[in-house]
């Protein structure tokens, strides 16, 4: 019989798997309920994903925001 905690986890898990609809959203899903020792939180930053968080951090660096 496994142990409750790794059944619970599993459980969770499989949760998440049936609501997500891709898989970054299932990874962020998971990260943001269980996330590993030493690193660093998931904190969604107004909506934007990663790729969309690189692309405009790039392009908001090249553009003077002083007039």
């Amino acid at each position: 019989m496994p142990h409750p905690a790794l059944a619970q986890h599993l459980y969770a898990i499989i949760g998440f798997m049936r609501v997500a609809t891709s898989w970054t959203q299932f990874k962020e899903m998971v990260q943001k309920a269980f996330p590993k020792k030493g690193e660093t939180l998931f904190l969604p930053m107004g909506g934007l994903r990663g790729e969309q968080l690189a692309a405009h951090s790039g392009e908001a660096a090249t553009k003077s925001t002083f007039k």
